[in-house]
């Protein structure tokens, strides 16, 4: 039997967000669109975390977690433009001391998607004033959760935000539903600015109060494309594009060496800055690209998913029909170590699926190429696994099953499933040793 050994001081986790878990975030746009039943269901109590974190963070260090990701609800923090809410900023800092009393190391993302309504409706990351916003709540948070917080993300995939919310436009979008090429790139661009501020206020404070060091980073949903005919220049075209676009504008924008003509056309004063010391990537699938023709100018600029090629049809998938691919997770970590020589972690990898074997396999696949990127020379930080808990997945609702542990709606009762298990024991030998299957 073969044995992988990662890294000493790996961290293993999982990860959450605030509106996911936490339940009656009423405050924020999220909450604003699916009462208006812009959603598949209401998140309405969600997971309880909020009240239940202490017993959610027993199980994580039960099942030989060393780390885990949460969000701050910015919506609880600052619920009006002009107050912040000390009773909301004393319950982060009791999270942060839960985590810290039971061994695990907190990464704190600032922002998992949710804004306050508040800021919704003042035009939200369109708002020019974006950008002193986010950097304002930054230093409240920073200054309240101080030098216990090692790892700081600020944003989560703001790509998936960008997409989702400015360029979709259709049934299953995300607030604030929009289909604007000129609204997607004001908020891109706010977005970018207010990572930049965000950096520099987190390193500021510290200089400040003389804390240790700390890491910022942003979690980014990073793709692995392949075109559908290689012989076929078009989709060879369509997939580098679409894997630039959800990959690579963002990031080399935030690592401060982008070329001229993104700068530009990104319309954002980034050029010199960094808002990265490290880069979460969030990885879930492949995508096989074929030219499109028609359609609006995105789908002719970066192609379409081709789901009748072989390889789709064939491949193993989750209960979304996400095609389950774990050597892109390999390829996209050495190609971002490789372009930005810079730490990475591992801030979300996940399966929806109600077979624990299919869970389990999905784990060890995915820690096993993994482990290849690592020994290939890409510096991997740690693992965290999404997501803890069964929760609220967005648009789609409580249908998909991403959880170690399940959460039984109407009373919230906790049961870590099988698979946890299977996690665990990678999590306190820091090796694989289970076959690969």
């Amino acid at each position: 039997m073969s044995e992988k050994v990662f890294p000493q001081g790996f961290l293993w986790g999982a990860a959450t967000s605030s509106h996911q878990i936490e339940g009656d975030n009423r405050a924020n746009d999220w909450w604003d669109w699916e009462q208006r039943g812009k959603a598949t269901e209401p998140s309405g109590a969600a997971c309880g975390s909020y009240e239940r974190y202490e017993e959610d963070f027993d199980l994580a260090r039960s099942m030989g977690h060393n780390a885990h990701r949460f969000s701050i609800e910015w919506s609880r923090i600052q619920p009006e433009e002009n107050r912040f809410d000390e009773e909301a900023v004393r319950h982060y800092q009791a999270v942060l001391r839960a985590l810290k009393a039971r061994g695990l190391e907190p990464i704190v993302t600032l922002n998992h998607f949710t804004i306050p309504l508040w800021f919704a409706r003042a035009g939200g990351w369109e708002n020019p004033k974006a950008a002193d916003y986010f950097a304002a709540y930054t230093r409240v948070m920073v200054r309240a959760l101080g030098p216990d917080v090692k790892y700081w993300i600020t944003f989560n995939e703001m790509n998936v935000l960008v997409f989702k919310g400015y360029l979709e436009g259709v049934p299953g979008a995300w607030p604030p539903g929009k289909c604007s090429m000129l609204s997607a790139w004001r908020a891109a661009r706010n977005l970018i600015q207010a990572a930049f501020a965000a950096y520099e206020t987190i390193h500021a404070e510290y200089r400040r109060q003389a804390w240790p060091g700390c890491r910022v980073g942003v979690a980014h949903h990073l793709l692995y494309t392949e075109p559908s005919d290689p012989q076929k220049s078009g989709d060879r075209s369509a997939a580098r594009r679409r894997m630039f676009f959800n990959n690579d504008f963002f990031l080399r924008l935030l690592y401060g060496k982008a070329d001229d003509w993104l700068v530009i056309l990104a319309g954002c004063s980034g050029r010199g800055k960094r808002a990265l010391d490290f880069i979460g990537v969030n990885y879930y699938f492949r995508e096989i690209i074929r030219a499109k023709n028609g359609g609006n100018f995105i789908d002719r600029l970066t192609g379409e998913v081709d789901r009748e090629h072989p390889f789709y049809k064939s491949a193993e998938k989750n209960e979304l029909k996400w095609e389950i691919f774990p050597e892109g997770l390999r390829c996209v970590v050495l190609e971002a170590s490789r372009r930005y020589q810079l730490p990475l972690m591992i801030t979300e990898n996940g399966i929806c699926t109600q077979d624990e074997n299919q869970r389990a396999r999905f784990i060890r696949n995915h820690l096993q190429v993994l482990h290849s990127a690592i020994s290939e020379g890409a510096e991997v930080l740690g693992y965290l696994y999404w997501s803890l808990l069964d929760n609220f997945e967005w648009s789609i609702g409580y249908l998909p099953k991403f959880g170690l542990i399940a959460v039984e709606p109407s009373t919230l009762k906790r049961a870590p499933k099988s698979s946890s298990a299977v996690y665990a024991q990678i999590c306190q030998s820091n090796r694989l040793t289970d076959p690969v299957i």
